[in-house]
């Protein structure tokens, strides 16, 4: 009963539908049988259709992955099953889109631009997904439709222009530019191409750009002049209703020779009559404002005045002499006339007026007398006064020259030739002259020349140049002997100053004393004499000398002061004894050699002189004649051998010091000598002591004691200990040392010791 295929269902006829009548028959007899009816639906598959106009619009500079549009398909069998779907592809694949396999959406993969691709064609295959699929092509085109996207740009960065200035009555001018002005705009649609033109800056007002065509015209010409500004700087900017930009437009005005030069002043110069051929005394200078060198160059020329006397340079417009001035005295004031021209085309002039006076010299007017004062021994070059001169014409004649010529045949001053002033040259003693006299003369140096004179009176005013001096050179002195009731010291000559200034006021001395003890003194300024004001308390052995300053000052103790020197020396006579300033113990040992210094003593003797102070040291006394005495320096040596009986541990001796005074003076001091004896020390006869026997060597057997009375007197005494007598013992059995310590050398046998204690019995 199963039912199959035939045939291939495609081949025609196709049919959509099919009814087949079944019947089943039994095997029986007689045969039975029944009928049904079996449709069979076989789904045909039609061909997909597609949309024939497949034509998109997309913008330039859109974003990638922008939608462009869509393909649409169909497929008439779509609806008998649900499972079928379309596919889309791309045929071309180097074209900036990509298709949705699905849904047949197309995007843009890469970034458009109508300027270098405006419209793109490719291909889009769509088929069904049916056991036997139908494909279905289809042609896509898009165009990419312009934006303004691409700004406008000028021709040049810079242009520039001209404007002749101040043309009157002509209509508006249209600037040539250069280079022509022109803009480019890439974009393809020539709305986006359209563009405006504009003129900015501050004086863009002066023009006018046509705004479609970028024609600039100058509004009015007369309002140009080079002068107040020769170049205009603007902006042309050009607009394409999204995009500017802007390039600079130079416009520069045109001279014109229309300013004639202009003199700012009259001029007035006053020139000296000895001023020299060629010499420049002033200058001229006009004005051009023209803005160009062509049209403000100034040249200069003499019309007249001048008498043949001045000119004019004809470039720099300076005024000079051109005759000697002094050829006519008369001529005392030349009025001129310069005209200057500019080289402009037409040129234009100007002309100024010079006013010229040639001064003359008139004689300068002085005093008959000058007096002037000066101190007594002023530095050199000190000034003493100035002659001054009063010259009428000097002010208006700087060519003039006024010189100083003093007659001083002392040659003590000295004058400045140009400034009349007067100094000295040497020093100046108003006790050798009270005054100077002589004259000056005054030459006023021009055209012509003058000469006057005057005379000069200097009076010396005296001062106090001249100091105190004493009668010595070398100083004073003087001598005291101590004790003298009377006072007096006695000088080498009597102490004097003299002071040479001429007035009584500057030699009026007084005297002072000084230095250190100058109050133990008084001085007697009328006499010149020194005296000690108390005796008693002079003394030799406080202060042997002493060095003081005399002091002279002139005007009554305030002007100027001298010192010199005064020595007092204090002669010494014997009044003082030797002093012992302690008592003296000395220690020597016995054994000390002949020779040996015990020990020294000193004694002081506070006379100041030498001869008073000298000391002889004596031994007087006491010894046993076993010392003896420098007597000089005082030390105490042996002199015998100190073992030699009478043997004593003290010997106590008298010493006595001597001065060399005039009588001589004494004193006396006991010296004790110690001399320790060394004692023999003393022992027990008899030690007892046991040991053990076969003790190895160094066991400690006993101690042996000894006494010496001198062991804590004397320093680095010690006593030693040993065995004396080793016979009766083996040998190397006790050891000795120096302390007082008994021990073994040896390991001790008691047989055999007691066996040579037998044999020595």
């Amino acid at each position: 009963g199963e039912i199959k295929v035939a045939d291939d269902l495609t081949r025609e006829p196709q049919k959509r539908l099919y009814e087949l009548n079944i019947r089943a028959i039994d095997f029986g007899y007689p045969s039975l049988s029944s009928s049904t009816i079996v449709k069979i639906e076989v789904p045909i598959n039609k061909p997909v259709t597609i949309a024939p106009n497949n034509i998109f619009h997309v913008s330039e500079g859109v974003k990638i992955g922008t939608k462009v549009g869509s393909v649409n398909a169909t497929d008439p069998d779509g609806a008998l099953g649900s499972n079928q779907t379309l596919w889309y592809i791309l045929i071309d694949k180097d074209v900036p889109f990509q298709i949705n396999n699905k849904s047949g959406i197309i995007v843009t993969t890469a970034e458009l631009d109508t300027e270098s691709m405006s419209t793109y064609q490719f291909g889009v295959e769509v088929f069904d997904n049916d056991p036997a699929p139908t494909t279905a092509t289809a042609t896509v085109t898009v165009v990419v439709e312009d934006v303004n996207d691409n700004p406008p740009i000028l021709s040049s960065k810079v242009y520039k222009a001209s404007v002749v200035e101040n043309q009157t009555n002509i209509g508006p001018v249209i600037l040539s530019l250069s280079p022509s002005l022109s803009v480019e705009d890439k974009d393809k649609n020539p709305i986006n191409r359209k563009v405006r033109y504009f003129l900015k800056r501050s004086n863009a007002s002066l023009f006018k750009i046509h705004p479609k065509t970028g024609i600039i015209k100058v509004k009015k010409t007369s309002q140009f002049d080079a002068e107040t500004e020769d170049k205009y700087i603007l902006e042309i900017v050009v607009y394409d209703g999204i995009h500017r930009n802007k390039s600079k437009l130079v416009v520069n005005v045109e001279d014109i020779n229309d300013n004639p030069p202009v003199f700012p002043k009259t001029y007035s110069y006053q020139v000296g009559p000895l001023t020299s051929i060629g010499t420049k005394f002033g200058k001229v200078e006009a004005q051009d404002s023209d803005a160009t060198r062509r049209n403000n160059r100034v040249l200069y020329v003499l019309i007249q005045g001048s008498a043949g006397k001045f000119g004019v340079d004809f470039i720099t417009g300076e005024l000079y002499v051109s005759s000697n001035l002094t050829d006519n005295t008369q001529g005392e004031e030349y009025n001129l006339v310069i005209q200057a021209f500019d080289t402009g085309e037409p040129s234009l002039s100007g002309f100024a007026k010079v006013r010229i006076r040639v001064t003359l010299n008139k004689p300068p007017i002085v005093n008959d007398t000058y007096v002037f004062f000066v101190k007594e021994n002023s530095t050199t070059t000190t000034e003493i006064g100035k002659i001054t001169v009063t010259d009428p014409d000097m002010n208006q004649n700087p060519q003039e020259e006024i010189v100083y010529v003093i007659s001083d045949i002392t040659g003590m001053f000295t004058m400045n030739s140009e400034t009349g002033l007067i100094q000295t040259q040497s020093l100046l003693d108003r006790e050798q002259q009270e005054q100077y006299i002589f004259t000056v003369s005054v030459i006023n140096i021009g055209a012509p020349t003058h000469t006057v004179s005057t005379t000069v009176k200097v009076i010396v005013e005296d001062i106090n140049d001249n100091e105190p001096i004493f009668k010595s050179t070398v100083g004073y002195y003087g001598t005291y002997t101590e004790t003298d009731l009377s006072g007096v010291v006695k000088l080498n000559q009597e102490i004097i100053a003299t002071d040479a200034d001429a007035e009584e006021y500057n030699r009026d001395i007084v005297y002072n004393l000084s230095g250190g003890g100058a109050q133990l003194f008084t001085f007697n300024v009328l006499e010149g004499t020194i005296r000690v004001k108390h005796p008693v308390n002079i003394r030799c052995d406080v202060v042997d000398t002493y060095d003081l300053k005399v002091t002279a000052i002139d005007q009554g103790g305030v002007g100027h002061k001298t010192e010199t020197s005064l020595k007092i020396v204090i002669q010494d006579i014997n009044d003082n004894a030797p002093i012992f300033k302690k008592q003296y113990k000395f220690k020597t040992p016995i054994t000390a050699k002949v020779g040996t210094k015990v020990g020294s003593v000193s004694a002081i003797d506070s006379d100041c002189s030498l001869q008073n102070n000298r000391i002889t040291y004596l031994l007087k006394d006491g010894g046993f004649g076993k010392f003896k005495i420098d007597q000089d320096k005082g030390d105490i040596t042996v002199a015998d051998n100190l073992v030699r009986e009478p043997v004593e541990t003290k010997y106590n001796i008298v010493v006595q010091a001597i001065d060399n005074g005039a009588p001589g003076l004494s004193s006396s001091t006991n010296i004790t000598i110690l001399v320790p004896l060394n004692h023999p020390p003393t022992i027990k006869r008899s030690f007892y002591f046991y040991v053990l026997e076969n003790n190895k060597a160094g066991i400690f057997i006993g101690n042996v004691v000894a006494d010496d009375p001198d062991l804590q007197k004397v320093k680095g005494e010690k006593l030693t200990f040993f065995i004396a007598d080793k016979s009766a013992w083996k040998s190397g059995t006790l050891n000795d040392d120096d302390d007082n310590d008994v021990t073994t050398a040896a390991a001790i046998d008691a047989v055999a010791d007691d066996d040579d204690d037998d044999d020595d019995d």
